[in-house]
């Protein structure tokens, strides 16, 4: 039987409130740029390590992203960083984050901790994923593509299982190397089974290192100020990525940044205004850790020319949210559970996007989602003319 004894080294939660919702699984929210179904500007940057062991794969993407969730931790690349890998972090509650953005909370009473035993997860719909439990304290993630991770703790310490192999349907292997201080664990080389595809070096400026140490060698630094990341130097350009942020106190005696500009080295430029305040955030259910969450309210997207600016408006309708704040159940906030999956009455909310262009409004979408936040309307009005889309599930309302 695995451990499952408490560690004093404890890892730092995968978010701030232990905010918890399978809208967060959808893949708009693991893009750069607003998902209208939670109102986040979420921020990613990709950068493919190729085929591994000579073509013979697998393939992994160095994918760093930034988490309003998560901007009380630094782990290298400045306050709410990380690259995005499967960890499973054992705590009172277990948690589990795939590479790929998805995050499920374990459910323990259902799981079987035995050596060739599975883990099950609340919440959880489709079977694409299984977790069995290994010998040695170690974590097996199979994929239905048919590769599949070993999780394991880094010396052996702490409460979180991270990424220490990827394997391929044909055998051939991608290995993850760490290192751990502050009880944070670092990523530090990235390796197939001949070569290291990519190293991180962490002293003065951090950078990442791509195919070291060969006449491919590309160097990325990501350069911080008051620990956030403020540049990102990429070696072929002049001019850096440019990112601000501001500080917004959500209650819970918790305060979150979020990105307000990020400019680009072509003269790109986006600037996001956000809410501030509960009345015009998304409210939480009575119980919950924090009080509300800042949406994005403005986004304005311009590529260096003035005539080419583009806004988009947010306007939520109503109170309800994906959070599932005001539902007559009186359903409150649970760690580890989704709201909305636990209501037996129907619960849309919704969002109406406006497009505008030289203050000239380009078109107003509409967009609704039910409880299991599936799109249910989206109606798209453009000069004369309204498409509307309506999708019908085969559930009992």
């Amino acid at each position: 039987m695995t451990d499952t004894t408490a560690s004093t080294a404890s890892a730092a939660p995968l978010n701030v409130g232990n905010v918890h919702t399978q809208a967060n699984n959808f893949i708009q929210a693991v893009q750069s740029g607003v998902d209208p179904r939670t109102g986040q500007f979420n921020l990613a940057i990709t950068l493919p390590l190729g085929m591994a062991n000579d073509l013979g794969g697998p393939s992994w993407s160095f994918t760093l992203a930034f988490s309003s969730l998560a901007s009380h931790i630094n782990s290298g690349f400045g306050h709410g960083w990380g690259v995005s890998y499967s960890e499973l972090i054992r705590d009172q509650q277990w948690s589990l984050r795939l590479s790929s953005g998805e995050q499920f909370v374990v459910d323990l009473a259902n799981s079987d901790l035995n050596v060739g035993g599975r883990l099950a997860f609340q919440d959880y719909k489709l079977d694409a994923i299984r977790v069995t439990v290994l010998a040695n304290n170690q974590f097996k993630v199979e994929h239905k593509t048919g590769e599949f991770e070993i999780l394991k703790r880094v010396d052996d310490q702490g409460n979180a299982y991270v990424l220490h192999e990827v394997r391929s349907p044909e055998g051939r292997s991608l290995y993850f190397d760490w290192v751990r201080g502050n009880n944070i664990n670092y990523l530090e080389k990235v390796r197939d089974e001949k070569r290291v595809l990519a190293s991180i070096n962490r002293a003065g400026i951090p950078s990442l290192t791509l195919e070291p140490q060969t006449t491919h060698e590309t160097v990325i630094e990501f350069e911080q100020q008051s620990n956030e990341l403020r540049w990102l130097r990429l070696p072929t350009l002049d001019q850096p990525f440019v990112f601000f942020y501001k500080s917004i106190t959500v209650g819970g005696d918790q305060t979150l940044r979020f990105p307000t500009k990020l400019t680009g080295p072509l003269g790109a430029e986006d600037t996001i205004s956000w809410s501030e305040t509960a009345e015009n955030s998304h409210r939480l259910p009575s119980a919950a850790p924090i009080d509300f969450l800042p949406r994005v309210i403005l986004w304005t997207h311009s590529d260096g020319v003035l005539s080419n600016t583009r806004q988009q408006r947010y306007e939520w309708v109503g109170t309800n949210n994906y959070l599932g704040y005001g539902n007559t159940e009186g359903i409150r906030w649970e760690r580890g559970w989704d709201t909305l999956y636990k209501l037996r009455q129907r619960y849309d909310y919704s969002v109406i996007e406006t497009l505008s262009a030289d203050a000239v409004t380009l078109a107003t979408i509409t967009r609704t989602w039910d409880r299991h936040h599936l799109p249910i309307n989206e109606t798209t009005k453009q000069g004369t003319c309204q498409t509307e889309v309506v999708t019908d599930y085969d559930i009992n309302y």
